[in-house]
């Protein structure tokens, strides 16, 4: 809904080529939340136009936490947590559980759910992304959450990743942990170890996270 931000590039792009391109005028994402870009080029004796436009690109911007130790119970908000859909149906909701099985948070009345009150999709891909943590200063950083979940053993399962690019590329996290996921099995698509399968009440899982320690130089 906002005016469209114009600049020039001054150089030539070849077919089947990209180049990095800065505006003169940054777009202001200093508000947490959810934004959708959309971003076309114009060049006056361009024959072929239907490859020039980006339609509702979607971005999270989020805070930096760096206050310890962080503790969210979803009470108050989402906590600029949010869900990212990779294939198929969006399943992430947050909000008051309402299943059958899963029909209450674990602190309080509010959660982050694949689904409040229906089912996953079959088909679904997606992750849950947290705010971004700034561990510095930490030899030994330790990750603690309470999950419950109820999937198809070994054919829908679920991994902690971490990123220290900005999201551009994740590591499992289970180097250092043996124990933390519930599953071991190779007899689904997935290579383990991993969660899956039904694990009957709300369960704390804890991880030390020694790939994004940052101690003190």
């Amino acid at each position: 809904s906002n005016s469209a931000v114009m600049d020039t590039i001054h150089q030539s792009l070849m077919p089947d080529s990209s180049i990095l391109f800065s505006f003169t005028n940054l777009a202001d994402l200093s508000a947490y939340g959810n934004y959708s870009i959309t971003a076309w080029t114009a060049l006056s004796n361009d024959s072929f136009r239907n490859n020039d436009s980006l339609f509702n690109y979607e971005i999270f911007s989020s805070p930096v936490l760096s206050h310890y130790p962080y503790k969210q119970t979803f009470e108050q908000s989402d906590g600029w947590w949010h869900g990212v859909k990779m294939a198929g149906i969006m399943p992430w909701e947050y909000g008051h559980p309402g299943q059958t099985s899963i029909s209450g948070a674990f602190s309080g009345q509010k959660a982050w759910m694949t689904g409040l009150t229906s089912d996953y999709p079959i088909t679904s891909h997606s992750y849950l992304q947290s705010p971004c943590f700034d561990f510095a200063g930490f030899s030994h950083p330790q990750l603690s959450f309470y999950m419950r979940m109820e999937t198809e053993s070994k054919w829908d399962p679920m991994v902690v990743e971490s990123s220290i690019d900005q999201g551009i590329t994740w590591v499992r996290v289970d180097s250092a942990n043996t124990n933390f996921y519930n599953t071991t099995s190779t007899g689904g698509p997935f290579v383990p170890p991993y969660f899956s399968g039904d694990n009957t009440s709300w369960t704390k899982y804890t991880a030390t996270i020694t790939s994004l320690a940052q101690p003190p130089s």
